[in-house]
């Protein structure tokens, strides 16, 4: 059967480590929609809740500008990491020209990429954003900081904008095609873009 095809190659290309007597068989579950197993006990970790945030929205004209950009970023350990395409954009314009004025200073970037950070103390966000734009100046792309709630809202209508896609009628109803919960290395990740680019362009 396909789950047997698929369950196979994922044995063959992943990477199972023994340590302390067990196998780590975690990565496993990536992409396999549980069916390669059941968890049968978790541990979580509990994290104050920061009702404070600082946000970012930077907008990159090359994909290419990414494999530098993504893992600078991760460093900084933001709460999160959004991304939006330019072909996402361009549809939810499409469907409803409006939805996005005044919001989005750069319609036509490659790339929209979402950092917020969460940190209870004023003075860590401010440190953050400082690392983060020394980061964006070195590779030229277009940072723009929302700290009031006000100008969160902003960014954030631009993020969810995208559910217009799902929810909106186009013609005759039929079934939008979407990949959820992709999971991309990150050394990957722009090939993963550009192959998706094509075969939805």
């Amino acid at each position: 059967s396909l789950f047997c095809e698929i369950s196979s190659a994922a044995f063959e290309k992943t990477k199972v480590e023994f340590k302390n007597n067990e196998f780590d068989v975690t990565s496993l579950f990536v992409g396999s929609q549980g069916t390669l197993g059941i968890i049968t006990e978790a541990t979580l970790d509990a994290v104050r809740h920061s009702p404070k945030t600082t946000m970012a929205l930077i907008s990159v004209d090359d994909l290419g500008g990414l494999y530098d950009l993504l893992p600078e970023i991760l460093k900084l350990k933001p709460s999160i990491l959004d991304m939006l395409n330019r072909a996402a954009i361009d549809q939810v314009l499409e469907l409803n020209p409006n939805r996005l004025t005044g919001a989005l200073s750069r319609e036509k970037a490659a790339m929209h990429l979402f950092v917020e950070f969460d940190e209870p103390k004023d003075g860590d966000r401010q440190k953050s954003i400082k690392r983060l734009t020394k980061i964006i100046d070195g590779i030229g792309a277009w940072l723009e900081v929302f700290e009031e709630p006000d100008n969160q809202e902003r960014a954030r209508k631009i993020r969810d904008c995208v559910v217009s896609i799902l929810i909106e009628p186009r013609g005759q109803a039929r079934a939008v095609p979407v990949a959820e919960d992709v999971s991309v290395p990150i050394d990957r990740l722009i090939e993963f873009l550009t192959k998706v680019d094509e075969v939805c362009s």
